[in-house]
């Protein structure tokens, strides 16, 4: 007897549990991303001025 779910189910829960935090982490990432691109350009704009 198997119990619950079979041992592919199990594993393709486990896929896209995982290809969702895959996916969260890009989208911080990116984020992160952005907020360093604008945070040289401010630094940037500081140097221009002196």
């Amino acid at each position: 007897m198997v119990k619950g779910k079979t041992k592919r189910e199990r594993e393709r829960e486990r896929k896209s549990r995982e290809s969702e935090r895959e996916k969260e982490r890009e989208r911080s990432g990116e984020r992160w991303m952005a907020g360093e691109r604008e945070r040289k350009r401010e630094s940037n704009r500081e140097i221009d001025e002196e």
